[in-house]
């Protein structure tokens, strides 16, 4: 607004002036240099000849690294320079809250060289960082530097480990994708480490390779758990009732309002009322369904964990897993006699409606379903009765070994005392 007018702005007034200037790039390029020699001629310069990549983002796995490196250099933490992206450690940085501790060569300034207790960095990174920063060494004529000149180095050392590829395309993946990929990933990997660990004598690293290929296995089934019922493996197993599934409790209040409809419905159109218990009978077949895989995934978990336990030397804590799995397999037959129990409720329903609208050729064929679905279900429990006859059965031999067992050991141990008096 002109000066003349009534808050107007201010004529002449003051102009804000920058009188800084940066610092000329060859006293840059000295500073860098500076800095560097300064770390080296200390010993906090540490250079690693390859890539500064993880075979897992495992925060476990880098923690011990990092406890290793400070037995040999000291306590304090480290700035790591790398020559490319370095997801997998990147990632278990962040899971580690230190997420400002690695990065890229091209993103070095000369502060971060001397804000922490030492420098780690890839031979090739310091190989770019003097290359771009040796302006004043280099006649004029010369051009120094040139995006051609660097270099890029894959952490190939890292190739050969089974499963890292499979770790790697999951870190670099976008964020919404990850969710869907991780599950397919683990299982890759573990598949993997599991084939070659057979493939090896019996030892440590066969050892190794079996229980990373377990941990692999649970922990890609926890996440199948998760997605499936919408709650953590972890909170199931503190209470392990299924009315606490986030996706059982929208089912169920899905279903309650329905059939609050249905009700209303009834008194003034049936055959409108009957069309939508359809509906309800196909919800309570999903509610079925998220069951069954829960319980499913639950067992093979506590299968999981007793393998690992096992192969651990934990047997205490592997037969308490394998009791857990056992349960889980007999909710697994009871959802199986309840699913094929709603199948021909669901059927019946659909010949119910077929009936009043007069489509007698439907209602013909889905009461033929119905008859098929409760021979099935006749079969299927008495196919159960009997496996868990034979459960008990084998049970009730199982004690009984223990039993004899435990008394021969007795008249073994007073034959000695016995013994031992003469």
């Amino acid at each position: 607004m002109s000066p003349m007018l009534r808050g107007g702005g201010v004529a002449f007034g003051p102009k804000p002036r920058d009188f800084s200037s940066e610092l000329p790039k060859k006293v840059y390029d000295l500073a860098f240099r500076t800095a560097l020699s300064y770390r080296f001629r200390k010993g906090e310069l540490v250079i690693v000849d390859n890539a500064m990549e993880l075979e897992s983002p495992s925060t476990r796995l880098l923690a011990d690294i990092f406890r290793h490196h400070e037995k040999l250099r000291g306590r304090g933490r480290s700035l790591m320079v790398t020559l490319e992206e370095r997801p997998l450690l990147e990632q278990a940085l962040v899971d580690m809250d230190r997420r400002k501790q690695a990065i890229l060569w091209n993103e070095v300034d000369v502060k971060y060289l001397l804000e922490l207790s030492r420098v780690i960095i890839e031979r090739e990174a310091l190989h770019n960082i003097l290359l771009s920063h040796e302006e004043d060494l280099t006649h004029k004529a010369i051009q120094p530097w040139h995006k051609s000149l660097v270099r890029s180095l894959p952490p190939s050392n890292l190739e050969s480990t089974i499963g890292w590829e499979e770790f790697r395309q999951l870190s670099l993946a976008k964020a919404e994708e990850k969710d869907a990929t991780r599950i397919e990933a683990y299982g890759s990997a573990a598949a993997a480490r599991y084939g070659y660990a057979e493939s090896l004598p019996r030892g440590f690293k066969r050892t190794e390779l079996t229980l990373s290929a377990y941990d692999l296995l649970t922990e890609a089934k926890k996440i199948a758990f998760a997605n499936k019922t919408g709650l953590s493996f972890d909170e199931y197993i503190e209470d392990t009732s299924t009315d606490h599934f986030p996706r059982i409790k929208a089912l169920d209040y899905q279903i309650n309002i329905k059939n609050d409809v249905v009700d209303e419905t009834a008194q003034t159109n049936r055959l409108q009322a009957e069309k939508m218990l359809v509906d309800v009978r196909e919800l309570e077949l999903q509610r079925l369904a998220i069951l069954n895989e829960a319980s499913l995934l639950a067992a093979q978990i506590f299968e999981q964990l007793r393998d690992t336990l096992e192969l651990s030397g934990d047997t205490a804590r592997a037969n308490l897993m394998l009791e857990a799995a056992r349960r889980e397999r007999t909710s697994i037959d009871q959802v199986e006699l309840l699913t094929l129990g709603a199948r021909a409720e669901f059927s019946r329903q659909i010949a119910t409606v077929a009936s009043m609208e007069g489509d007698f050729v439907r209602q013909e064929k889905m009461q033929q379903e119905v008859e098929a679905r409760e021979q099935e279900l006749e079969r299927r429990r008495a196919e159960i009765e009997a496996e868990n006859v034979l459960l008990e059965e084998d049970l009730n031999d199982e004690i009984d070994e223990v039993e004899s067992a435990i008394e021969v050991e007795g008249r073994e141990t007073e034959a000695s005392k016995e013994e031992r008096r003469r």
